[in-house]
């Protein structure tokens, strides 16, 4: 082999070897890539296993914590009502549950869109008919149908006249104002018949509500009805449009998942604490259900204070009730039902150390809202019962609470009272109301 050829020879093999070296190299390096990559896919999927194992533990934890029972009442069996601006959905049914653990009660909703029985419009000559007017107070949907103020009132006037049937209809609507109960009556309550109908003013917000959004236009002293738009953005949050995929994995975790459910709205009951601006913003964005707040800051009448117009509103409206329902041979009667701030003055010093700022709102208010609302109704010689009195003498007497402590509406007791001291006054006044039993 001449020189040459050994200088080839070895020049080949050289590169043969550098170029298996160089594919060894490369070839390790990938395997080197492949096995970080898959250990980095396999670190990722551990992480990921293990917030599923969490997220399915803390689930478990969450419904034992705050049990669900189903099915669950969505969105309180609401929805937008071109005539009265907002009203249950007819035969919708399920469990309405705190999640602070304070109430579970099943509801039924009729097929009329009323809580309870449903009743034909004609009545039997032997029959009492009253309807009860007024919102979420009057729904009560904290308890059971037996238990709200509205059946209590008739097994009470039942028990005292068996000869005579008491039928009292449960005509609350959660979310209603004075201008909600006026349209409903016009459009659908007087088809009742009923002997009496009571109007269960709520001092809280019913004010505010009737302007914010407005039910009826106000000129000249003369009502005009203006098109339904109660909340119709607040109803119909971006998830419950039909057929949109958010609104699909929204329902179906907020139904079946308690961890969801239960997170979200204690996000909102901390937020509305602090950012309410927040609240409004998850609840338009479709995150969490359309929710009475915890511990209700726009029920605070010094913190809402209504405007002159506000009032004005309300007078005109309930006014105009009163013609309507004298106009179908009825009578009315206005139960002014307080808020907790006007029943319980250990109230105001909790909202205080929230809310130091309200402290020198409150002292702005020359009057309390049932003081002013008494005064108009007997301006206009309607009959009326403040229950602010029977409130704040059993509370005195029993130191039992009254209301939810976050929810802010009545508990059973608060229904008892209002009960008991709505069949006295209907007892004392019976010469009063006609066609009463025993006139």
């Amino acid at each position: 082999m001449s020189c040459g050829e050994c200088f080839n020879t070895s020049l080949n093999g050289g590169i043969a070897s550098r170029s298996l070296a160089f594919l060894n190299n490369k070839s390790n390096e990938e395997n080197i890539l492949k096995r970080k990559f898959w250990a980095m896919v396999s670190r990722l999927g551990l992480i990921l296993l293990g917030i599923l194992v969490g997220l399915i533990a803390l689930e478990l934890v969450f419904r034992i914590l705050y049990p669900d029972p189903a099915p669950k009442l969505l969105n309180q069996g609401l929805q937008h009502h071109p005539t009265h601006g907002i009203a249950f959905i007819p035969n919708v049914e399920g469990w309405n549950t705190s999640l602070r653990g304070e109430y579970s009660a099943y509801i039924k909703i009729n097929s009329q869109g009323l809580r309870g029985q449903a009743y034909p419009y004609h009545k039997d000559n032997d029959t009492f008919r009253i309807l009860v007017l007024g919102d979420s107070f009057t729904a009560a949907l904290q308890v059971a149908e037996e238990k709200t103020f509205v059946k209590l009132l008739e097994h009470r006037l039942q028990q005292q006249y068996p000869t005579t049937n008491f039928e009292v209809i449960n005509a609350g609507v959660v979310g209603y104002g004075t201008g909600n109960a006026l349209s409903y009556f016009m459009h659908e309550g007087y088809k009742y018949q009923s002997d009496l109908v009571l109007l269960a003013f709520f001092t809280g917000n019913d004010i505010s509500d009737n302007v914010n959004p407005p039910h009826y236009k106000l000129a000249n002293g003369q009502l005009t009805p203006i098109k339904a738009t109660y909340r119709a953005d607040f109803m119909v949050p971006p998830w419950a449009v039909e057929g949109t995929l958010f609104r699909k994995i929204r329902n179906f975790l907020y139904t079946h998942s308690r961890l969801y459910s239960v997170t979200i709205e204690l996000l909102t009951f901390s937020a509305v604490q602090k950012i309410p601006a927040l609240t409004n913003l998850l609840i338009s964005l479709g995150f969490v259900e359309a929710t009475r707040p915890a511990m209700n800051a726009g029920n605070i009448y010094s913190f809402l204070n209504p405007s002159e117009e506000a009032w004005q509103m309300t007078e005109a409206i309930i006014l105009r009730l009163k013609q309507e329902v004298e106009g179908h041979g009825s009578q009315l009667v206005v139960v002014i039902l307080p808020d907790e701030t006007e029943v319980d003055q250990q109230k105001w010093a909790t909202i205080f150390a929230a809310y130091p700022d309200l402290k020198q709102k409150k002292a702005l208010v020359n009057f309390q809202p049932t003081e002013r609302l008494s005064q108009f109704l007997q301006q206009m010689d309607s009959l009326y019962l403040p229950l602010l009195p029977a409130l704040q003498a059993y509370q005195a007497t029993t130191n039992e609470p009254l209301y939810y402590k976050y929810d802010g509406h009545w508990r059973p007791a608060g229904h008892m009272v209002a009960a008991e001291a709505i069949y006295n006054y209907l007892i004392q006044n019976q010469a009063k109301v006609k066609n009463f039993p025993g006139n």
